[in-house]
């Protein structure tokens, strides 16, 4: 069914995202030929490889995760720190084996005007100040096949029609 999907839009010349959280999810949607996993949090070793290995971005929306923390109910804050810690060092260890990351926020979740905080997430599972913005800018921009990021000839500066 997700290879139906990905076949379709690639039809349209579209890309292809994924929500997956678990291994399972993550592996069938590489296999199926999707673009980017947006979330990833239980991401594997075996799971990061095949991202790797077949050009997909992570896309790991951490900051909404210590917004959860931030904002929780105190019953529920030990577990959502568990699930936080989690996230963070599965997003670590697939950044550190070579798994491109580009920022995104999960908007509806996250509010809007804090989506900088992602940096910061992303700057804690190791990756340094510039390829934070890296990934926020020039790679977000390829993921969505805009020329943005850049600044040299035939990129776009603003974009009105995004």
């Amino acid at each position: 069914m997700i290879a139906a999907i990905v076949d379709e839009a690639h039809r349209g010349g579209r890309k292809v995202a994924a929500h997956a959280q678990n291994p399972r999810a993550i592996l069938a949607a590489a296999h199926a030929g999707v673009h980017s996993i947006d979330h990833g949090s239980l991401i594997h070793h075996t799971a990061a490889a095949e991202l790797r290995a077949r050009g997909i971005v992570l896309m790991p929306t951490l900051a909404r995760l210590d917004f959860a923390v931030a904002n929780a109910q105190p019953a529920t804050v030990e577990a959502l720190e568990r699930r936080r810690d989690i996230a963070f060092t599965n997003a670590k260890m697939a950044f550190t084996r070579g798994v491109r990351i580009v920022l995104g926020t999960n908007a509806s979740v996250l509010p809007n005007r804090r989506n900088a905080r992602e940096l910061c997430a992303l700057v804690e599972i190791g990756m340094t100040p510039a390829q934070a913005v890296h990934a926020a800018t020039i790679d977000a921009g390829e993921l969505l096949g805009w020329k943005v990021g850049r600044i040299q000839p035939g990129y776009l500066i603003r974009n009105s029609s995004v």
